[in-house]
């Protein structure tokens, strides 16, 4: 295979796509303007006293995301830098580039697209910044690739790149010049299920045309889910595509093969869960763009089972409501939820917690990857078909309210209950459960049934906090301090109230 081109100087869109030529894929044919065809321009917006005006704001700023006003600011900002580039005169060299590229791409219809080196990377994808103009003919080219080169020094851009912390802010672009394919047919596939994160389907969706429309979201595409190790069809759903044939499917049997065929080549040639835009023209399925998914959440190694092998579906445990731990987990952290846990469980099951090392596949917790999971497989015979659960969730999650109801969703069932959650181990330990929790409803209720206690109880116990909150401890010495109440029961026994003071 020929050498993988330089990202820096053709950028993410066009390394991408002649990375897919090169692997044998039906690109349609273009060129690309490098980064060295701009650079004569970006030399001159960089000097310019509105560009420096503009990188000093953002560089004063503290704030990873911008206020209104500040984003407002930089629009007017950026906005006056690209009128300074629609205005810069092309070069004798830059001239001679476009007439060659004229003459040999001949005549015909033209997307011309940006490429960012720092575009379509799996870390940034820039999804939506950069400009695209599609139907360019050849007299309108200088126009459109003007266009393009323009967008580099969009507001949108540099915001995105601080958000992401990125440390170079200078503008970088190369622009591809690709035949344009007048498809009937067109759409985006991914080689994993973005709704459940599923790495044995692919997700298809399809309209009708050159697809302008489904990426402006002026319509609803079909839909098609297949299972990636039998090839079989789980769900095809019918979108409002608009057009003469609004209730017909876009593809038959054959072509969602090739294409679920076409997007696992891809995703193993670029060894990553892809997003690929395709076409279809004359019979012919066309590549035009393949990137990594960025939104997408990598599960750790061992949690990862192996293709046509049972599905577990998890949930971000750290994620959930009142949590909300979007970083990764230190070990000690863990270490502590897993100690929380263990004595939870010992508290209400009896279960000593030295027995109950948890286990994702075991007890359906676990600590994997920096971050907390729970395995809902293990708990879904118990949810029946998901529907209570899902409305509870709705106004709250409404991914979760979205996957509870989601026909998919007994794929991921056991074929047998584990055997610590089978009804009759949950029934035999509820009335544990429910003898053990009754301070819990005891507290509930104090506020509405004695609401002079309660806030009496409540202030001495804040205020307690705060006076060993503000108390100084010894260089040599941790203190911990156990409830103000006469008593606490601990792991089943009753300790006094008292204060424990350990040496280091």
């Amino acid at each position: 295979m020929p050498d993988a081109p330089r990202l820096t100087e053709v950028g993410g869109k066009a390394a991408s796509l002649i990375r897919l030529a090169q692997g044998g894929f039906r690109v349609p044919d273009g060129v690309v303007l490098t980064t060295e065809f701009f650079s004569l321009w970006i030399e001159q917006i960089e000097a310019g006293e509105a560009w420096r005006s503009v990188i000093e704001r953002v560089n004063s700023s503290r704030a990873r995301v911008p206020n209104l006003d500040e984003r407002e600011y930089l629009a007017r900002a950026c906005d006056e830098v690209k009128q300074i580039a629609a205005g810069l005169a092309c070069t004798i060299e830059q001239r001679r580039v476009i007439d060659d590229i004229k003459r040999e791409l001949g005549n015909g219809t033209f997307a011309v697209r940006s490429s960012s080196p720092e575009e379509d990377l799996a870390g940034a994808s820039f999804a939506g910044l950069y400009e695209t103009v599609l139907h360019v003919k050849l007299e309108n080219l200088d126009a459109a690739v003007r266009v393009c080169f323009q967008s580099c020094l969009d507001a949108r851009v540099l915001l995105y790149k601080r958000e992401m912390r990125f440390e170079n802010l200078s503008p970088a672009i190369a622009v591809v010049i690709q035949r344009q394919v007048a498809s009937a047919i067109s759409g985006v596939a991914f080689s994993l299920n973005p709704l459940t994160n599923d790495f044995d389907e692919v997700l298809i969706n399809a309209s009708w045309g050159v697809g302008e429309a489904l990426v402006s979201g002026d319509i609803t595409p079909d839909t098609v889910i297949v299972n990636k190790v039998t090839g079989e069809v789980i769900e095809q759903r019918l979108g409002d595509k608009g057009g003469d044939r609004p209730g017909e499917a876009c593809l038959g049997d054959a072509q969602i093969c090739e294409l679920t065929d076409t997007v696992e080549q891809i995703e193993t040639l670029f060894a990553d869960p892809v997003d690929v835009e395709w076409a279809i023209y004359n019979g012919e399925l066309h590549i035009l763009q393949a990137r990594p998914i960025t939104a997408y959440i990598p599960l750790a190694k061992e949690m990862q089972t192996q293709p046509g092998a049972p599905r577990y579906l998890y949930m971000d445990g750290a994620l959930t409501d009142g949590l909300t731990i979007s970083g990764p987990i230190s070990p000690i952290t863990c270490e502590t939820f897993n100690s929380i846990y263990g004595l939870m469980a010992e508290y209400m099951l009896g279960i000593p917690a030295a027995e109950l090392d948890f286990d994702i596949e075991r007890t359906g917790f676990g600590f994997h990857g920096a971050r907390i999971y729970v395995n809902l497989s293990m708990f879904l015979h118990l949810m029946g078909k998901g529907k209570r659960l899902a409305k509870q969730a709705e106004s709250t999650n409404a991914l979760m309210a979205e996957i509870m109801l989601s026909p998919e969703l007994d794929q991921y069932r056991l074929a047998k209950p584990p055997p610590l959650y089978r009804i009759l181990n949950v029934i035999r330990y509820m009335p544990r459960i429910l003898w053990r929790s009754r301070s819990i409803f005891k507290w509930l209720l104090m506020p509405v049934v004695r609401p002079e206690r309660f806030q009496k109880e409540y202030a001495q116990a804040l205020s307690w906090f705060e006076e060993s909150a503000a108390r100084p401890t010894a260089n040599c010495r941790h203190r911990f301090a156990i409830s103000p109440w006469p008593s606490t029961r601990v792991g089943g026994s009753c300790v006094p109230n008292a204060r424990l003071t350990t040496t280091r």
